[in-house]
């Protein structure tokens, strides 16, 4: 009868179990390590996968598709309002002109008064001017993201914001070359040369009904692209974007805070919706007491 002990196999030699005892195994023998990288083991584990790249940089393509179009026509916008105030700057200044009359008491000349004011110093110049049009609506887009906390909100209200100034500067420089509208101190630029005036009057045979003398640029003594900027004041280019910038966000926190809503809604909400546009009017009322521009075209 077959001994049922005999299947077993034998116990493991003193040597094998030494060695055993010895030998951890080779996971126990790779060191850990708390370091940003030590997840990745060569030969163990493979290299991140180009999908793992480019998770996060999807949703900056599909914003890239969507708004791509619309960038490159507000570049375009700029490029050709910056080509027609250089190239078309001059176009249409010596077809301007004005009024001027000779003081026999005083034997000097003058003009009208409307364009004969000193030049001051404007309360608000260009740069701060672009400062506060833009760097302020986009305070308020960003503070109202407190409270819808929308990515695609804030998006649309930014381009908005940078459609409507790009659309209001092409606007204002192709207007400002076809309307020559001289500023309130355009005479104080023009310093009008006595003697070509005295000239031109002679050639009227010096009788005072022939009054007054119509002339233009060609009596002052500035250079064409100095009495450039004088020979521009409408459109006003301050107050186009400030106004294009306040109506576009008044109609963004109307949306936000349905201020006129056909429900009754609370007096503070209008007057947060229309503090937009009241600025647009300090703006272009601020020009018009410095005597940047003239009161009407």
């Amino acid at each position: 009868m077959p001994n049922p002990m005999s299947n077993k196999e034998p116990p493991p030699s003193a040597e094998q179990s030494t060695a055993s005892t010895i030998m951890p195994d080779e996971d126990s023998r790779t060191p850990k390590s708390t370091s940003p990288t030590s997840w990745y083991k060569p030969g163990i584990i493979s290299k991140p996968s180009k999908k793992s790249h480019s998770r996060w940089l999807s949703p900056i393509r599909h914003w890239h598709r969507l708004v791509r179009l619309d960038l490159l026509v507000m570049a375009s916008c700029l490029i050709i309002g910056g080509i027609l105030a250089k190239w078309t700057s001059t176009f249409r200044q010596s077809d301007t002109l004005w009024p001027m009359w000779r003081d026999p008491a005083e034997r000097v000349w003058r003009g009208p008064l409307e364009i004969s004011h000193p030049e001051l110093h404007s309360v608000l110049d260009s740069m701060e001017c672009a400062i506060v049009v833009l760097l302020v609506p986009l305070a308020l887009v960003l503070l109202m993201q407190t409270f819808v906390k929308s990515f695609w909100d804030a998006n649309a209200a930014i381009l908005g914001l940078l459609k409507a100034l790009s659309a209001m500067t092409v606007i204002q420089v192709v207007l400002k070359q076809y309307i020559i509208r001289l500023r309130p101190f355009f005479l104080t630029k023009c310093r009008p040369i006595p003697d070509v005036l005295d000239a031109k009057f002679r050639s009227l045979d010096g009788n005072p009904s022939r009054l007054p003398l119509f002339v233009d640029i060609s009596v002052c003594e500035s250079s064409r692209a100095e009495l450039l900027s004088s020979m521009q004041s409408f459109p006003s280019g301050h107050t186009g974007s400030a106004f294009a910038v306040g109506i576009f966000l008044a109609l963004y926190l109307n949306a936000k805070l349905k201020a006129f809503a056909d429900c009754g809604t609370p007096f503070w909400k209008m007057m947060i919706v229309m503090a937009p546009v009241m600025g647009a009017v300090i703006i272009a009322a601020g020009l018009v007491i410095d005597k940047v521009r003239a009161e009407s075209i």
